[in-house]
């Protein structure tokens, strides 16, 4: 839950220009008190979910934030101060471009704890040569968030693409780091 939390305020910051360095907070944690960290003096071979998250967005930013046009399921919350204010996008999305035009990034939450997301992406003038996607997700909502192993939280993402659509499936509880490169 705090991994999916920390990762939508890092994809609002940066797809608005909100914050530079988000990435740099809760750097260390303790073992004895588990928390929102990024390492341990504890446990230095282990690696906290924030850890993989930060690993990833870090390296799934580009120089330049993209618009994105779509639909997305939306989130009502049933109990808020104001209904109206309330809510938001499921899935967030930050795309990227990277300095030398030849990737994009894409970074999706979905935070859904039961509900897998299609996600079709439409390329205009980016003809796509490779992709590559991988997920930071935990079936445990209540997770400790220290973890034996990478492979404990971080999953490969299949995506398929076809002349200038990429499809995907996000699943449930889980954030995406896609790259596309773009053909020579």
């Amino acid at each position: 839950v705090a991994a999916m939390h920390v990762a939508v305020r890092l994809i609002y910051s940066t797809r608005e220009d909100i914050l530079r360095g988000a990435s740099g907070w809760c750097l260390l944690g303790w073992i004895k008190k588990p928390a929102n960290g990024i390492l341990t003096l504890n446990a230095p071979e282990k690696r906290y979910m924030l850890y993989w998250l930060y690993y990833y967005f870090n390296r799934h930013v580009g120089e330049w934030a993209l618009d994105t046009d779509g639909t997305a399921p939306y989130y009502k919350p049933q109990q808020a101060r104001d209904q109206a204010k309330s809510g938001g996008p499921l899935t967030p999305v930050l795309a990227t471009l990277s300095k030398d035009e030849k990737q994009i990034y894409l970074v999706i939450a979905n935070a859904s704890w039961d509900k897998s997301v299609p996600c079709n992406v439409n390329l205009k003038d980016f003809p796509v040569d490779k992709t590559t996607g991988v997920l930071l997700t935990s079936d445990k909502l209540d997770a400790y968030p220290l973890l034996e192993k990478k492979e404990d939280a971080i999953k490969d993402l299949e995506i398929t693409r076809e002349e200038g659509v990429i499809t995907c499936t996000i699943p449930a509880h889980s954030i995406a780091f896609v790259t596309l490169e773009r053909a020579k």
